[in-house]
This record gives structure tokens, C-alpha cells and sequence, in this order.
């Protein structure tokens, strides 16, 4: 996380007055390219933001608390290096996972995974979440992948995962930090500037999401608190 943010992130905010007058990327002034576009150029940067993205996942052992996922595939959307399917295989012995992430990512996931879970349960695919996803799942889960996204290539995201589900009883899970334009908390808040700062983006309040929702198909049928002002929002297919 240091290296990471002593390099890269430290460069970036140091062209936070652009990012702030200009409601864009400090990241891409600094490298000529969006971040995202950087990793998948950059695999030892790649690398040392996934180990930044594991280090602060204290919420993911909770996440099987708030979920059923006993018997059920589980799509992980943007999985990353795999912790979080580790985790939910881990607690479900009987559901079965699927990774999808961009090509870059999968040989980490896969070694995370073998070592974590073994590979029996689980299926890696390499792809772009704003074209198609692996059809079929019970669950599609998207955690810590909106915000550095605009509204239309989020609502894509969400319509893709629900022209992806098994049937009616599939779910969408969101993982993620939201802001409370009302009474923000500092967490958030101060997550929501360091967006702005590496990919432009920034978090969304629960009712902006239910509103990307609603325009996908999608409708919000429960929420659950998470540990370190995390969220779950479990999405259902409307009538």
C-alpha cells in the first residue's frame, strides 16, 4: 500500500488543483492515461494495487453473514486478485464461483484461489463487464468497481448482470462505500476525493445507485451495514 501510494497516487494528487477545477482524473494528467487503462499496461502496478485493494477488505469475512450463498454460482464482477470468492467459497462449501476480470488479472486470482480454495469450485474468465458477463449465475456480485465509472457505463454494468442471471430468483450484490450528501462521514468523504484524484470518479449516494438501478431492470430488496462504513445492497429483478 505504501509503494503504492508513494508513487503513483502521491503523483497523481499532486495535480489535485486540475482533478478539482476540471471534475476529472489528477492520474491522468500525471500519466497521459486513465488508471484503469495504466494497469492493464502496467502489471507490477497492477500487482501492488490489487495488494493496496486486499489490505483494505477487513469487511469481506462479514459479507457471508449478510448473504445465503450455500449451493449457489457465484459470479465475482471485476473479482480482482480473488480474496473476496475465497472468502464466500470458504463459507459455502457447496457454491461454485466464477472470477471475471480483465485478462491481466487472472493469473493472480488463480494463485490466490488454488491456494485459498482450490480450483475445483471455480471457473476464470478474462473479459470487460461493459460488453458481456458470464451468464447463468445466482449471484452477481459487484464490490469496490463502480466509482471510477460514469452513470451510463454503470447502468451498462448493471444491465449486463441482469441479462446474465439464471432466473427471477438471481440476485446482484453491491459491495461499496456510499456518501451521505446530508451527514457524510469522513471515511467516505475522504475516499471519494482520493477518486477524484486516480480515476476522475467518485462514490454515489444509495439513492443515485437505486436510481442507475431502477434504469437497468434492477430494484433494491434489502440493505445490510458492513464493517468500515461498507454497505451491501442486494438488487432483485423488477416486475
Amino acid at each position: 500500500m505504501c509503494l503504492l501510494y508513494g508513487e503513483e497516487f502521491y503523483s497523481a494528487w499532486g495535480h489535485a488543483h486540475h482533478a478539482i477545477s476540471t471534475v476529472s482524473s489528477g492520474f491522468e494528467v500525471a500519466y497521459g492515461r486513465p488508471f484503469y487503462e495504466y494497469l492493464g499496461q502496467d502489471a507490477a502496478t497492477a500487482r501492488r494495487f490489487q495488494h493496496t485493494l486486499n489490505a483494505a477488505s477487513m469487511f469481506f469475512h462479514q459479507v457471508p453473514e449478510v448473504f445465503d450463498f450455500s449451493g449457489k454460482t457465484v459470479v465475482d464482477v471485476g473479482g480482482g486478485g480473488g480474496q473476496l470468492l475465497a472468502t464466500i467459497l470458504g463459507a459455502a462449501p457447496d457454491a461454485r464461483g466464477t472470477l471475471f476480470d480483465r485478462e491481466h488479472m487472472l493469473p493472480q486470482a488463480g494463485e490466490h484461489l488454488a491456494a485459498a480454495v482450490g480450483l475445483d469450485r471455480v471457473e476464470l474468465v478474462g473479459g470487460d463487464m461493459f460488453a458481456d458477463v458470464p451468464k447463468g449465475g445466482d449471484v452477481y456480485i459487484l464490490c469496490r468497481v463502480l466509482a471510477g465509472w460514469d452513470d451510463e457505463a454503470v447502468v451498462k454494468a448493471f444491465e449486463n448482470c441482469r441479462r446474465a442471471f439464471a432466473d427471477s430468483s438471481s440476485r446482484l450484490l453491491l459491495l461499496d462505500r456510499f456518501v451521505d450528501d446530508e451527514e457524510p462521514t469522513v471515511l467516505p468523504a475522504l475516499w471519494d476525493l482520493h477518486l477524484l484524484m486516480t480515476t476522475g470518479g467518485g462514490h454515489r449516494t444509495i439513492d443515485r445507485i437505486t436510481a442507475l438501478l431502477n434504469r437497468a431492470g434492477l430494484e433494491i430488496e434489502r440493505k445490510a451495514e458492513l464493517p468500515m462504513e461498507a454497505v451491501a445492497l442486494i438488487a432483485t429483478p423488477r416486475d
